[in-house]
């Protein structure tokens, strides 16, 4: 990742392509801010690039870049629930390999000239990825539209949670996992949840997954400061809008 041009107040402007070991970012309508590598034991992560732009009219409502995949990837967009009970997507994806997550999406927001935050919108065009943001009423220009992409190595598992272990309670066996933060995105919520599944999934205590990531998924939208949050197999795998009903307890 040599291919960044260092510009006055630590700005990186776009001079060629970004290049991860899966895949390249490249032909970008915005700003390169930041190129960082913090691999380490304690944090799994690879590479991360920060793009922004600032929109200015109505005319130009969009930050772009072209992506390029150098092996059979693919972009998965996930869905989590939101303030309204409905199922859907803020924006964010993954990159995928052979079924394995190897980039995505780890920072994503619209913000206006009075600090409102605007929904974001993401299409997919060929290799180009659009963000944009919902032109609802009254809104302030200049718009500051910020992603942040990061190429992702497995066993991120620590990444996400301080401990995690199954333990036998009065009701049954539970999953106990101790979050590090709330996971705001939908790509950081389901690659933590595979990073779970890696993780647990041997146990003979594992089965019913479909319902324990309901769970997982109504803890962190309803009791994402709930330490731990405890996924339990027995329970039934109902819909998630029973499963909020139940306060994640179904």
């Amino acid at each position: 990742m040599n291919t960044l041009t260092m510009k006055e107040n630590n700005k990186f402007y776009y001079s060629g392509f970004v290049d991860f070991d899966e895949f390249s970012i490249f032909n970008t309508n915005g700003n390169f801010i930041k190129q960082v590598t913090p691999y380490s034991l304690k944090d799994s992560y690879d590479d991360s690039l920060l793009i922004e732009k600032y929109v200015n009219n109505i005319d130009d409502e969009f930050l772009s870049y072209d992506i390029n995949f150098k092996s059979e990837c693919t972009i998965f967009f996930p869905e989590s629930i939101k303030d309204d009970g409905k199922i859907s997507n803020d924006g964010s994806y993954i990159v995928r390999s052979y079924n394995k997550n190897v980039g995505l999406i780890t920072q994503l927001n619209a913000i206006d000239a009075k600090g409102n935050n605007l929904k974001v919108l993401t299409n997919k065009y060929g290799r180009k990825i659009e963000h944009s943001f919902k032109n609802e009423n009254d809104i302030s220009y200049p718009v500051k539209i910020t992603v942040e992409i990061k190429s992702i190595r497995s066993g991120n598992y620590y990444n996400y949670f301080s401990d995690g272990y199954w333990q036998h309670r009065s009701e049954g066996v539970s999953l106990s996992l101790y979050p590090k933060k709330v996971f705001y995105l939908d790509s950081t919520l389901e690659d933590a949840w595979t990073e779970v599944i890696y993780m647990h999934r041997s146990s003979p205590n594992w089965y019913n997954e479909a319902g324990m990531y309901k769970q997982f998924k109504c803890h962190n939208m309803y009791a994402p400061n709930k330490r731990p949050w405890n996924l339990e197999p027995w329970r039934p795998n109902v819909s998630m809008g029973e499963t909020i009903a139940h306060r994640c307890n179904p």
